[in-house]
């Protein structure tokens, strides 16, 4: 062999050599669903709210000794408590785990699939549904099969961005889970004003009135400080009929949030690639004033 087929036979080789240290040292990578599935991984998954969730990681001590976790955006969370709501997740997450740090606590924004349910709290059963099933399988959320699912599930990956509006954004998800963009605005606002009555008078029955008031106008309407929501309550109180606690106070604000979101909503929707202007809901959206 010929002094320069001798050098390139051992670039070669010492090319070999890096390429397998390299590969080596390197923490392999899997999607969630994956590392669920072979068991390189344990989850564990809380919320007091609607809209983040903790999420804790670990590696097993069976696992591997080095994994990067992707959770991507639109993973489920389900919700074992009857009548709350089940989450999903609204940014991707990347974690590293190694043996010198196994366990890995973050928090992630979400998004909730069914808007008219009560949102989870510290005790309730929630776990990540990543877990790949098959084609048209039964999810345990009434009414819902994983191919209703993809599209709100799509979306929630192209809303995957940088300083996004929360809110605009969970409307959207509203809007294409519940299927809302077929159906009319008025339809729509009657469904949000039934279900804030419902939600009224059971805050009425379970709790003191302006303490339960707040917290609700606070849940509903973040934007509002505490003097606005002081004010708003103090009108409430004023207009109150002790038979009827739906006051009118929530209708307006309602309709002014839903007003607000429909202004916002279309230029996310329609960034993900649909045409708001073929759809039976801003079709019917009332002129402005």
């Amino acid at each position: 062999m010929s002094r320069y087929g001798r050098v390139a036979l051992w670039m070669a080789g010492a090319l070999i050599l890096a390429y397998a240290g390299y590969s080596y040292v390197t923490p392999r990578q899997a999607v969630i669903a994956d590392a669920l599935r072979d068991r390189q991984i344990q989850v564990d998954v809380s919320a007091s709210d609607a809209q983040a969730a903790t999420v804790t990681l670990s590696l097993p001590a069976d696992g591997p000794d080095d994994l990067t976790v992707v959770i991507p955006a639109g993973t489920l969370i389900s919700n074992g408590n009857e009548g709350e709501q089940w989450l999903m997740t609204a940014q991707t997450m990347v974690v590293h785990l190694s043996r010198g740090s196994p366990t890995s606590t973050q928090q992630v924004a979400t998004y909730c699939l069914e808007p008219f349910a009560r949102p989870p709290d510290s005790s309730s059963p929630l776990a990540l549904n990543a877990a790949p099933r098959e084609p048209g399988q039964s999810l345990e959320i009434p009414g819902t099969i994983m191919e209703e699912l993809e599209p709100v599930q799509k979306l929630s990956k192209c809303l995957d961005q940088p300083d996004l509006d929360h809110q605009t954004a969970q409307f959207a998800v509203w809007l294409v889970g519940e299927k809302w963009i077929d159906r009319s605005y008025g339809d729509v606002l009657h469904d949000m004003l039934s279900a804030l009555k419902d939600q009224n008078m059971q805050a009425w029955r379970e709790s003191s009135l302006e303490k339960k008031l707040d917290e609700r106008l606070r849940e509903k309407f973040p934007q509002l400080s505490a003097g606005q929501r002081r004010q708003q309550i103090d009108r409430y109180e004023k207009e109150r009929d002790l038979g009827n606690p739906d006051a009118k106070i929530y209708n307006d604000l309602s309709v002014q949030q839903l007003n607000l979101l429909v202004q916002r909503t279309p230029a996310l929707l329609e960034q993900c690639g649909m045409h708001t202007a073929d759809m039976a809901f801003f079709k019917s959206v009332p002129p402005a004033g």
